[in-house]
């Protein structure tokens, strides 16, 4: 453990952190630059911080959260939000390293910084009290040195929390090497017959459907996106009970995978190249993840299954798409016949208790 923070970050952790620096960068003006704030108090809370930076000082997620909060200091100050960041770091030596790093953090009167060395389990449920204020908004950051940590129980916990997002980073190759461990199989319940029967690549999308498998809630979201680097592959899953997180979630995974928006690599082996043109088409490369996506819409659709633009919205982003796809494929049938209107509004708005809903046409 001491060597990794004696290194520079790898490939793979560098595109997590953008990961989780694109996310804040989406989150925070929902609660900030909004017209009416609903929440006064905000909580962001890396349960491993780590020491801050790497040996060549690049950002690590304590760091990120300090410099996406800079833009907003005056706002916060003047809409009287009450920023709460917590980092914590377990290891003592790293500790010390973590509180030098972000000491010229700590007197800003903007937000309250409490930096932590205890152990994951015993700092998440004391401050699972303060999670459960339904006038905060929070987002756990949790990386892949907690994922014996993080078990059955504690998963329910988070899944549970209202207006809460979570990133969780964990390894593939951790979970390979481990699933036989109690520690990891009682809270992933899977066995090593379950991985071995899948490719390697693949094994982040089982542990995701593990967990999926364990929420209760049918209207809460989860999404995975799988990092490979040589022969290892690294896994985020990001977890919200709102569909407007799970959409912001979503756009910034087909930003990092225009293709299928699920991974940093051809996950599916279809060695399909965005940019080229089909021969025969004339049109970009298209996933077997899109045509299937496309295909099932249409026949909800038809079967009118599907008859609202909430319902294609939710439809969608439940799926791992966004907006984009589904209008694609409204105008799509469209200018074949098959529906009479196809310009609606795709957001989370059309989920709100008062939103008036926009219906589909067949013709």
């Amino acid at each position: 453990m001491k060597k990794f923070h004696n290194e520079p970050y790898t490939e793979e952790t560098l595109i997590k952190l953008r990961i989780f620096r694109d996310y804040l960068r989406s989150w925070l003006p929902v609660f900030i630059n909004n017209r009416n704030i609903y929440w006064h108090e905000i909580n962001i809370i890396d349960f491993f911080a780590g020491q801050g930076c790497d040996i060549n000082n690049t950002s690590g997620s304590a760091l990120i959260i300090f410099e996406e909060l800079q833009p907003y200091l005056e706002l916060v100050k003047e809409k009287r939000i009450k920023i709460n960041i917590v980092l914590n770091e377990k290891e003592g030596e790293i500790y010390e390293r973590l509180k030098n790093n972000i000491e010229k953090y700590l007197y800003n009167s903007s937000y309250n910084v409490k930096t932590e060395n205890r152990k994951f389990q015993e700092l998440f449920y004391s401050y699972y009290h303060k999670l459960l204020n339904t006038n905060a908004a929070s987002l756990i950051f949790l990386d892949q040195f907690g994922i014996k940590e993080i078990d059955q129980k504690i998963f329910k916990m988070l899944v549970t929390l209202k207006r809460t997002d979570f990133l969780f980073f964990i390894s593939s190759s951790i979970t390979n090497r481990f699933i036989e461990e109690e520690s990891i199989n009682k809270h992933l319940r899977l066995s090593k017959k379950d991985v071995e029967e899948k490719s390697y690549k693949y094994i982040h999308k089982i542990v995701y459907q593990s967990y999926k498998s364990q929420i209760e809630n049918e209207s809460y979201f989860l999404a995975p996106f799988s990092i490979k680097k040589g022969a290892n592959i690294y896994g985020l899953i990001f977890g919200s009970n709102h569909p407007l997180g799970m959409e912001k979630f979503l756009n910034i995974a087909w930003k990092y995978d225009k293709l299928r928006g699920e991974a940093n690599f051809d996950i599916s082996n279809e060695n399909i190249i965005s940019e080229q043109l089909d021969l025969f088409t004339g049109k970009s490369g298209k996933a077997k993840k899109v045509e299937l996506f496309e295909e099932y819409l249409k026949k909800k659709i038809l079967d009118k299954e599907v008859t609202t633009n909430k319902d294609i919205y939710l439809f969608t982003i439940n799926k791992g798409f966004i907006p984009k796809h589904a209008r694609k494929l409204l105008r799509d049938l469209y200018n074949k016949g098959i529906i009479k209107n196809w310009h609606f509004s795709l957001n989370h708005k059309s989920c709100l208790k008062n939103s008036i809903l926009e219906k589909i046409i067949l013709l």
